[in-house]
């Protein structure tokens, strides 16, 4: 073995310390920003280090496998500099904390960086879910009194009902007290959503169209297109 092996070997081995003893002590929690990394490159890094199993310095493992290069997450981006809608976890990414992050990039330079938050949600069986979200939700906007033109918003799966419409209304001039928020998938007034809730408990999906209901001079709601009925200020 030679001389520069142990000293290589000491390399490796502490920067899977490190990693691990980050990873392990800082759990994903709701509301954090992660960090994307090419999984192509973790990977390499991963068999550098040895990451899953521990082989002894005498078994020259340090020095046959040699150390990565810069971080490469240019792979996963397209050539506007976003992430690209095709990716899929732990195929072209994994995901690490601000402070794995950070020290990896500390150690091989590189990136760029790819933020995204952490967000909480109930699961099917009402279990606290945890993921990190990628994009957020493209919607299209339109109001009841012309659905032919829509405006275009994203909007995080954890965003209330309330925050779209307070959002929107801005963005469109509405008064918030005379608009009623419906899920207008497809072109269908599905139902009426409610404020407090997520888009993501509504069942809001990606590149729908959301329906601005707007109370008339009568005080009267629209409802599947132009029929209005009840007098209510709710």
């Amino acid at each position: 073995m030679s001389a520069a092996a142990p000293q290589q070997c000491t390399l490796f081995e502490a920067e899977r310390n490190v990693i691990k003893t980050l990873t392990a002590s800082n759990p994903m929690k709701a509301g954090e920003i992660w960090f994307l990394i090419s999984s192509t490159w973790f990977k390499s890094w991963k068999k550098y280090v040895s990451y899953f199993y521990f082989p002894s310095c005498s078994s020259g493992w340090g020095a046959a496998t040699p150390r990565p290069g810069p971080i490469r997450n240019s792979e996963l981006l397209g050539e506007d500099g976003e992430l690209k809608h095709s990716v899929l976890e732990l195929t072209h990414y994994e995901v690490v904390s601000g402070v794995v992050w950070n020290t990896l990039k500390g150690w091989y330079s590189g990136g760029p960086d790819i933020p995204r938050p952490v967000i909480s949600f109930l699961g099917l069986y009402g279990n606290v879910c945890l993921s990190v979200e990628l994009q957020p939700l493209r919607l299209h906007i339109v109001k009841s009194s012309d659905t032919t033109a829509s405006v275009l918003a994203y909007f995080s799966r954890i965003d209330t009902v309330g925050h779209l419409k307070k959002t929107m209304c801005e963005r469109m001039g509405l008064e918030p007290d005379n608009i009623h928020v419906w899920d207008y998938h497809g072109g269908s007034w599905l139902k009426k959503l409610h404020d407090t809730q997520t888009l993501h408990s509504e069942q809001i999906i990606n590149n729908q169209k959301v329906m601005l209901a707007e109370k008339n001079d009568a005080g009267l709601w629209p409802s599947h297109g132009r029929v209005y009925f009840g007098v209510s200020n709710s």
